[in-house]
């Protein structure tokens, strides 16, 4: 028996309703289960539950056997002095409250079908990557359906809850965190956090009074960044001596240049390379919140996206390193990859910030508009037969994959809840 499991059992009411009694033989009846926490404190709040003739509101303790309360520190931790039910498999010990008085406490051993303990069992104790991988196809796609969207839903969520932090940061201005999450995003996860300090260390309002002169957008990017100080090269000298001139104008400070990481980077990800065209993109596009907010259309968005960079970054990886490049804008991987980690999550928390689900069903239909990722995990789902046509399938079944099976979360899920039941 598994805490998870019966935290499953407890949240849908999967045991005898009727003539339910506490080892004390007081009747209980369960007129709400609660809101079941993920993180630390008891396992459900905001419970409600009469026992005898006494209507409680409060938190609900599950254990596998009821001395666990002890084993997991519970006595004397005032985060559990409102725990109003110990739910138990079975009662091997007494458990006492901190007024030495014992804790209501309800047994739920036999009074649950137990093959939905060893369905569970056999689900998570197989050996597949995908623990439903053998009954996965049979199940009604309505079910699938549901959990994928549930999943992406999650994801954005997720993704969201970084950038409303962020958000707060920036004293809840929009155009200043859509900047930062945009620069945050030009990093990919190698150089995300250098990119996103490199945005902080310079307002969006600096960058606004230079946007029509590329070549001022880059000396600030670059001096900023710490990258022109040890380059002889004659171009990145010339940026370094404008790049003087307007730090001491506004007092900016440069980072350390060895954050940025260039090791196992492919040359068109160096950030050398997506610093130079963040700042074409600075450049060309005035407003760039508001035009993000107003496009609904994938092709208008990627078009947006595809400006190139100065003459320079066309024809240059790194500073004093000249390349023949075929191709020196925001390639369409690059521009998809944008719009997956920055404009879509951004106009969800958007919406959802400002009560207008336009923008959240907005950000859906994005990806909706987008064909689906190939990669080792979309491709584990496409041979179950989940097709994997759009972004919307891809980045659900990535979530999926991520929170749920690869760690055997079954009893979350609703594809794995409907096949143990």
């Amino acid at each position: 028996m598994t805490e998870e499991f019966l935290h499953y059992l407890w949240r849908f009411r999967k045991f005898q309703q009727l003539a339910l009694n506490t080892e004390n033989g007081e009747p209980v009846s369960i007129i709400q289960t609660g809101i079941h926490n993920h993180d630390s404190g008891p396992d459900f709040s905001e419970a409600k539950i009469q026992i005898g003739e006494q209507l409680w509101a409060g938190n609900v303790e599950i254990h596998v056997s009821s001395s666990d309360w002890n084993k997991h520190g519970h006595t004397g931790d005032n985060a559990y002095d409102n725990v109003i039910l110990h739910v138990v498999y079975e009662d091997d010990k007494p458990v006492l409250d901190k007024n030495w008085q014992p804790i209501p406490t309800l047994v739920l051993k036999g009074l649950f079908d137990e093959q939905l303990y060893w369905n569970y069992e056999r689900l998570v104790q197989g050996q597949e990557v995908i623990p439903c991988a053998a009954q996965f196809p049979a199940v009604d796609d309505m079910i699938k359906e549901s959990m994928l969207e549930r999943a992406l839903v999650e994801r954005l969520e997720m993704k969201a809850n970084a950038i409303q932090d962020l958000w707060e940061q920036n004293n809840r201005n929009w155009n200043e965190t859509f900047y930062q999450w945009m620069a945050r995003g030009f990093g990919l996860k190698v150089n995300a956090e250098p990119m996103l300090m490199l945005a902080r260390a310079l307002p969006q309002s600096i960058l606004a009074k230079h946007k029509d002169h590329l070549f001022q957008l880059e000396a600030l990017l670059f001096g900023t960044a710490g990258m022109l100080n040890d380059s002889e090269e004659d171009y990145a000298k010339e940026l370094n001596k404008e790049f003087q001139f307007l730090k001491s104008k506004y007092g900016l400070e440069e980072m350390d240049v060895s954050i940025w990481k260039f090791a196992r980077l492919r040359p068109p990800s160096f950030p050398t390379v997506r610093i130079g065209q963040f700042a074409a993109l600075i450049h060309r596009s005035e407003n760039l919140f508001s035009k993000v907010l107003g496009i609904g259309s994938l092709k208008v968005l990627e078009q947006l996206l595809s400006d190139s960079p100065s003459i320079y970054w066309r024809e240059h990886y790194r500073f004093g390193s000249e390349h023949n490049r075929t191709k020196a804008g925001m390639g369409k991987a690059f521009q998809e990859t944008l719009v997956i980690n920055v404009v879509v999550p951004f106009l969800f928390i958007y919406g959802k910030m400002k009560e207008e689900n336009f923008y959240c069903q907005r950000a859906m239909d994005l990806l909706d508009q987008m064909g689906g990722e190939d990669n080792k995990i979309t491709r584990i789902y496409k041979n179950l037969g989940l097709e994997m046509e759009t972004a919307f399938r891809s980045q659900a079944a990535i979530q999926l994959n991520q929170h749920y099976c690869s760690l055997k979360k079954c009893l979350n899920c609703s594809i794995g809840i409907h096949l143990i039941r």
